[in-house]
């Protein structure tokens, strides 16, 4: 069969069950090049929303974004995601990721800290079951809940005391054997960050800053550059309001590999870091959870 023939003859109400191929190109083409297919792929959120997630303006952008991540964490995992029985967003925002879980045969879960993301995910993707999260632990979920965590940009942001909090609560969460796949800023983030100026003006921190973070990580150091972060911006929100800035440290992170297999290995065994894993940017660490 030829690949417009393959097209035709699928059955598209599978979602993620299909082929990736075919859901791919469904949700980065398909659902924008014919207007019947549209039903078939999860709604977009606003786009204000997809804007303070991702930075795209567009929901074909946004769309883009989710398949390539999608097929990045398939790639990286010891099993396609479909195949969990329990799997968890955590930081799932508006959907970047979770609209490419349609489909998905068993748990879906998500959790954000803004309540403007849980809304329009409570509201909009019904497989999922999305929950409000804090800025610290506990997440919403018992113990050895899930077999697989996932987490975008989550701890390409924290500080040394809230990394420390969130990998010990996602060990608690998790069961022995669980896949975890959390993004980092690497060797790869590092280098654009210093070589690109579009780059580095997307990190929006100063020089002198990323030079002290830059040594740090050099010498196999967490290192955390604070800035103002995008829960502290909100404004006439009262859960926002109640946040203060000193119990919400937010920032940029360089996480170096030394670090992951020194701190990490307290929970998990680290069975691969994909460097420059999502977008050649942000690298992919692939853990599994150790047995209790």
């Amino acid at each position: 069969m030829t690949e417009s023939e393959t097209r035709e003859a699928a059955d598209w109400t599978l979602g993620c069950r299909l082929p990736d191929a075919q859901w791919l190109w469904l949700n980065e083409r398909g659902a924008f090049e014919d207007e019947a297919l549209r039903r078939h792929v999860a709604p977009f959120a606003p786009l204000e929303l997809i804007g303070s997630v991702s930075g795209v303006t567009s929901e074909r952008d946004f769309a883009a974004h989710g398949a390539h991540f999608y097929a990045a964490l398939n790639r990286a995992s010891p099993r396609r995601l479909v195949e969990f029985p329990t799997l968890l967003d955590f930081g799932c925002g508006v959907g970047r990721l979770m609209r490419l879980l349609k489909g998905h045969p068993g748990e879906v879960h998500g959790c954000d800290i803004d309540p403007r993301h849980v809304a329009w995910m409570r509201s909009a993707i019904d497989f999922c079951e999305t929950r409000q999260s804090r800025v610290r632990p506990p997440l919403p979920y018992p113990d050895a809940k899930f077999d697989a965590v996932i987490s975008i940009s989550v701890f390409s942001h924290l500080s040394p005391a809230s990394e420390r909090e969130f990998i010990d609560e996602l060990a608690r969460i998790t069961r022995p054997g669980a896949t975890l796949m959390l993004t980092i800023h690497g060797d790869a983030a590092l280098y654009r960050a210093r070589t690109e100026p579009r780059i580095f003006q997307m990190l929006s921190v100063g020089k002198e800053a990323l030079d002290a973070a830059t040594d740090l990580y050099q010498r196999g150091k967490y290192a955390f550059i604070r800035q103002a972060g995008h829960l502290t911006r909100l404004e006439g929100d009262a859960q926002s309001a109640s946040i203060l800035e000193d119990l919400y440290d937010y920032g940029i992170t360089l996480v170096p590999k030394l670090h992951i297999y020194e701190q990490w290995s307290r929970h998990f065994r680290v069975e691969r870091i994909v460097d420059g894993g999502l977008h050649n940017f942000q690298d992919i660490v692939v853990l599994e959870r150790k047995a209790a």
